[in-house]
């Protein structure tokens, strides 16, 4: 069997040993076939010419584990396959941002690619369990498997896209961003099969805040607000949408800073 795995080595200029490698955990020698990574990444392509043996190892963390972090080296991309987990950018002073929120499917190390350095931190929100891809399984698929190679292309560009709203949340107000946040998680989760309407919060109330920029009471006090008017129902961290229309119409409504108190 041809497992990627053993042949994972650093370059000679990079320590072996990381930040985290005393968190990261192999999952029991799991392994997934290159049908099932094209699967959850919701690439198809044609994988006749695959290598037949061709396997990715699996990556297990828990909650509050680390991935990677800020400066770290690029080693391998990573695929989500069960659990959340976020990005967060070191700024001065020891304090850390939430950028984005990563959930099953999502294609992580992607800000390492370039540089050959992370730009961002990674971080598991729950226990989580990832699939290695290893730089030189996506050489020998570049070869072998063209459509392999273009649906990766597609996967990163949607992770670039998916980081937009975060960019363009300035001018909105308060529940404009949450509602912003409420109907792309939904629009997430029924990617994933499940409900659109009624989810769990897979973060919490002061992650939310660091990612909309705003306070965490502000927070709190928006999400009261938007049930209060009806748009959702709040159960500690369980959100029902109840009128999307309304949440939507809330994603246009721009900012006006004397009477949207931050």
């Amino acid at each position: 069997m041809f497992s990627v795995y053993p042949s994972i080595a650093p370059p000679a200029s990079v320590p072996r040993l990381s930040a985290v490698d005393n968190v990261t955990r192999p999952a029991a020698s799991r392994q997934s076939t290159l049908a099932e990574l094209c699967k959850l990444l919701g690439i198809c392509a044609d994988l006749q010419s695959q290598p037949p043996d061709l396997r990715f190892q699996h990556l297990r963390l828990r909650v509050g584990d680390r991935l990677y972090q800020t400066g770290d080296p690029f080693r391998q991309l990573y695929v989500l396959n069960s659990g959340f987990m976020k990005a967060v950018l070191s700024i001065p002073g020891g304090v850390e941002q939430v950028v984005g929120f990563s959930l099953r499917g999502a294609l992580l190390g992607i800000d390492g690619i370039s540089t050959r350095c992370h730009a961002s931190g990674a971080v598991a929100l729950s226990d989580v369990d990832l699939i290695q891809i290893p730089p030189q399984v996506l050489q020998l698929l570049a070869r072998t498997c063209p459509g392999m190679s273009r649906g990766l292309y597609s996967a990163i560009s949607r992770e670039l896209t998916r980081a937009r709203p975060a960019i363009s949340r300035t001018g909105l107000t308060t529940r404009g961003r949450l509602g912003r946040l409420l109907l792309d998680l939904a629009d997430r989760f029924a990617g994933m099969g499940y409900s659109a309407a009624e989810f769990n919060l897979p973060m919490a109330r002061a992650d939310i805040a660091s990612y909309l920029g705003m306070a965490q009471e502000t927070v709190s006090r928006g999400l009261m607000e938007l049930e209060a008017n009806g748009l959702i129902q709040l159960d500690q961290r369980t959100i029902r949408i109840l009128d999307r229309e309304s949440l939507r119409a809330l994603k246009r409504m721009p900012r006006l800073d004397h009477f949207d108190c931050q």
